[in-house]
Formats: structure tokens, C-alpha cells, sequence
């Protein structure tokens, strides 16, 4: 299993987007800044989110998990972002519920292999416990949400 790391310059705080499109852009932007995505990331991620929509009904708040094929990854990576205002995501496995979205985990897999649903399920069950992603939203900077994320993989067992 691909061993991947929650990191804190992937964590990002009070981010202001209007609309999808805008955030997609911008987390392509940085991903490519810092070297982990290829070129075609942003349709890559866009055209996935459009087929099959990653927002999620959460406790506390609702999340989306966006990420796409892995021959768009550099290097593997989860990004969380935090935004000041939701915005909207597609429910998953619906067609037309749409989720205001506050906590966005964006997710890029260097390959595909079993950890990419293992991640999908940790980070979908630590969402429907209480108080998960309040902490997030809550979190006073970057180094309290990384301890917030990083419990995750403690609690994996229950």
C-alpha cells in the first residue's frame, strides 16, 4: 500500500472561492507549484467531478473529496482546504442534490492501488463522526488541523 502523509503544506485556511471551477483552478495552481500534479490535472479533476460527484452529507458540516486518475499525479499527495464561505458540490451518487461544502480534501494517488479506497473510507468514516469536521472548520491554523487529520489514522480501528 501506497504510504501516504498528511502534510501541512497541503493544508490550506480560509480560502474564498465563488463557484467549483475557481477552487479547481487554484489547487491545480498549487499542486503544480509544488510539483505534484502534470499539466492536465484541472480537466482531469473537473471532467471526474462532473461524472461522479464527491460532495458528502458529514456531521458538523458537509465535505468533498474530489481527486482524479492517477497518470495526473507527480507525486502523491492530500490537500485540505478550508474555505471562509461554502460552495456547492454534487452530492454523491446523486444527480441533483447539491451540498454547500466548507471542508474540501483533495486527493492525488501516484498510482492506483488499494490505498486510494482505504483513504476514501478512513476519511469518509471520520466525517460522520461528531465533532470531526467542526474541528476542522474550528481549527486556529494549520498545525491544529494537521493534528486533527492525523487522528484519523488512530481511530481507523474502531
Amino acid at each position: 500500500m501506497e504510504n501516504i502523509n498528511f502534510k501541512i503544506e497541503h493544508i490550506f485556511l480560509d480560502k474564498t472561492f465563488e463557484v467549483q471551477e475557481e477552487f479547481f483552478k487554484w489547487i491545480t495552481e498549487e499542486m503544480l507549484r509544488l510539483g505534484h500534479v502534470e499539466d492536465s490535472f484541472y480537466h482531469a479533476i473537473v471532467e471526474r467531478e462532473k461524472i461522479f460527484p464527491t460532495g458528502l452529507p458529514a456531521v458538523g458540516g458537509n465535505v468533498a473529496i474530489p481527486h482524479c486518475d492517477s497518470k495526473h499525479i507527480k507525486q502523491s499527495f492530500i490537500s485540505v482546504v478550508r474555505l471562509l464561505k461554502p460552495i456547492e458540490f454534487r452530492e454523491m451518487a446523486t444527480e441533483s442534490n447539491v451540498l454547500p461544502v466548507q471542508i474540501i480534501f483533495v486527493l492525488g494517488f501516484q498510482k492506483h492501488d488499494e490505498s486510494q479506497i482505504e483513504l476514501l473510507q478512513m476519511l469518509v468514516k471520520a466525517c460522520m463522526k461528531e465533532n470531526f469536521v467542526g474541528n476542522l472548520i474550528n481549527a486556529k491554523d494549520e498545525e491544529e488541523l494537521l493534528m486533527f487529520m492525523n487522528s484519523i489514522r488512530g481511530d481507523n480501528n474502531e
